[in-house]
C-alpha cells in the first residue's frame, strides 16, 4: 500500500522556529518498520501549489493530523481527496480525535478515526485494509483505539493500552520531511502530565499516567538526528508537556551531554518551572540550554489553587530566577479567564511579570474544551458565547465565554492590557534574536541585494510584530 500522512498546517511554532511533525513522523517510522511506502505532506511548507500536487497523486491511503483548530480544515482537505479519488482511504488522527470522538466521523469523507496513541492502532488497520478495503465488523472491532461506521452507527473501539516503552519505538522518520527547510529539531521524550490541571486536554489526549523515554535513548536520538540530518548547528526542541517531572531525568540528560562533550543548543517548551534547583539550572546551562517557556497561568494562589496547578506563585518565582542567573531564558505565559479570576487579578499577574526578568510574556484567553473540568465549570457557573470548540483560538482576543465576576468586556480589557506587555517583550527579545542570527551569517560571502533583503525583512518583521501583525507562539 502506498500512503500518505498529512500535516494540514497549524501554524507551529517553538521559540520562533517551525518543526516537522513527530506524530505523522512516528506513525511513519513504524509503518516503513514493516515495508509500507509512506510519504508526507506539510501544508505550512508546500502551500498550494505543492499541496495540489500531492493530493493527486495514487494513495491507497491517506492520513491526516486533526486539532480542534484545524477540524474545518482538515475536513475540507478529506473532501477534495474523495472529489479526486473516491477510492482513496481516509484516516484521521490527533489531538481533536480522543475530544470529538464519533463525532468526527460525521464527515462522509472521513472513513476512519484513531484516538490515543496511533502507531500501532494505524498499524493494525493497515495491514487489514492491505487484505481487503471492506473488512469484516469483528475484524475492525478487534483494533484497539480506532473509530469506526458500521452504517449509520458509530463504533468506539476499546481503548488501546499505552506505550510502557518508549524506548522501544523507532526514532521518528523525520527523513521523509524537508529537514533544511525547518529551524528546531523536536524531541518528544515524554508523554502525558500527572499534575491535571483543569483547563487542560492532556488526559483525554494521553491519559492520565506519565511515560517517559530514558535519557540514554534521547541522547542516542540527538546523535541519530546530528549524523542523519546535519543537525549541529540548529537547536533542538524539547516538545513535552511536562518536560522535568522527573528533575533526576533532567539531570541524567545534562550529565550525559557534559560528560559525552556534545556540543548542542536546546530549549524545552513545556517545563514546570516549581521543578528546578539552584544547582539544576547551572547543570542545563552546562549541557546547552538556552531557554524554556514556563505555564505561569497566575501570579495569585488562589487562582493556582482553583485550577489545579499544584504550585504556589512563590515557588515558581523562585524557579524562574534559578533559570534566568545562570543566563537561561524564561518565556512565561500566563492565562485570562480561569475560575476566580477577575480584571484586579489579571492586573496582579501583569504587574508581576512586569517585574521579573523574563526574556518574553505570553497572555491568553482560557479556552474551555470539552473532557476538561474548565468546560464543565464553564456549563455550571458561566455563560458559552461561543460553543462550537473547533472555532476556537488561541490567538484570539475575544472571549469565547463569561462569569459574573468577570463579563466578557473586562475580559478584552484584560487581554489588551496583557497585549501590550507581550508585545513589548517580544519587540525586545525578537531584536536580539534577529541581530544574533545576522552575527552569524558572513556578509561578505553575500551579494549587496541579499544584505539588503535580509535587513529589509528584519524591518519588516519589527514592524509587524510592533503592529501585533506577526503571530507569536
Amino acid at each position: 500500500m502506498k500512503i500518505g500522512l498529512i500535516d494540514p498546517g497549524s501554524k507551529k511554532l517553538i521559540f520562533n522556529e517551525n518543526f516537522p511533525h513527530p506524530g505523522i513522523a512516528y506513525v511513519a517510522a513504524i509503518l516503513e518498520e514493516r515495508g509500507y511506502q509512506v510519504e508526507t505532506l506539510d501544508v505550512n511548507l508546500a502551500g498550494e501549489r505543492g499541496t495540489d500536487q500531492f493530493l493527486k497523486e495514487d494513495y491507497d491511503l491517506i492520513g491526516l493530523s486533526v486539532t480542534s483548530f484545524t477540524f474545518s480544515q482538515v475536513l475540507e482537505m478529506a473532501r477534495r481527496i474523495k472529489a479526486i479519488s473516491g477510492n482513496t482511504i481516509i484516516v484521521i488522527g490527533g489531538p481533536h480525535v480522543p475530544i470529538g470522538m464519533e463525532s468526527t466521523l460525521d464527515s462522509p469523507h472521513v472513513d476512519y478515526a484513531i484516538y490515543g496513541e496511533g502507531e500501532f492502532t494505524m498499524l493494525e488497520l493497515t495491514e487489514l485494509l492491505e487484505k481487503t478495503r471492506q473488512p469484516k465488523i469483528e475484524n475492525l472491532l478487534a483494533i484497539r483505539g480506532l473509530i469506526f461506521k458500521d452504517g449509520s452507527r458509530r463504533i468506539v473501539n476499546l481503548q488501546r493500552p499505552r506505550i510502557d516503552n518508549l524506548d522501544g519505538l523507532p526514532f521518528p522518520a523525520f527523513q521523509l520531511f524537508d529537514m533544511d527547510q525547518y529551524g528546531t529539531y523536536p524531541l518528544l521524550t515524554s508523554r502525558g502530565c500527572p499534575f491535571g490541571c483543569m483547563f487542560c486536554s492532556i488526559k483525554a489526549i494521553w491519559g492520565k499516567a506519565w511515560h517517559f523515554r530514558s535519557a540514554e535513548n534521547i541522547l542516542l536520538e540527538i546523535d541519530y538526528a546530528r549524523q542523519r540530518f546535519r543537525w549541529e548547528s540548529k537547536p533542538f526542541n524539547i516538545i513535552d508537556d511536562s518536560f522535568n517531572v522527573d528533575p533526576d531525568r533532567v539531570r541524567r540528560f545534562c550529565e550525559l551531554i557534559i560528560e559525552r562533550g556534545v556540543d548542542i543548543r536546546w530549549f524545552s517548551s513545556g517545563f514546570r518551572a516549581d521543578r528546578v534547583s539552584a544547582d539544576l539550572a547551572l547543570r542545563m546551562k552546562e549541557a546547552g540550554c538556552l531557554g524554556v517557556s514556563v505555564g505561569i497561568e497566575s501570579a495569585n494562589n488562589e487562582i493556582l489553587r482553583s485550577i489545579k496547578k499544584k504550585t504556589t506563585i512563590e515557588e515558581i518565582t523562585r524557579g524562574c530566577q534559578n533559570l534566568a542567573r545562570v543566563g537561561i531564558s524564561v518565556q512565561a505565559q500566563f492565562m485570562i479567564g480561569n475560575p476566580g479570576d477577575t480584571f484586579e487579578t489579571v492586573k496582579e499577574s501583569i504587574e508581576y511579570a512586569r517585574r521579573q526578568n523574563f526574556s518574553s510574556v505570553a497572555f491568553y484567553l482560557a479556552l474551555p474544551y470539552p473532557k476538561t473540568e474548565l468546560w464543565d465549570y464553564v456549563k455550571e457557573r458561566g455563560t458559552f458565547l461561543k460553543e462550537d470548540y473547533t472555532q476556537f483560538h488561541h490567538f484570539s482576543n475575544e472571549p469565547v465565554f463569561e462569569t459574573p465576576e468577570f463579563p466578557a468586556r473586562q475580559r478584552e480589557k484584560a487581554y489588551v492590557l496583557g497585549r501590550k506587555l507581550s508585545l513589548k517583550t517580544q519587540l525586545r527579545q525578537e531584536v536580539k534574536t534577529k541581530l544574533a542570527r545576522m552575527r552569524r551569517v558572513d556578509f561578505a560571502e553575500m551579494s549587496l541585494r541579499r544584505v539588503a533583503k535580509a535587513f529589509f525583512r528584519l524591518t519588516k518583521y519589527l514592524l509587524d510584530l510592533s503592529f501585533g501583525r506577526a503571530e507569536k507562539v
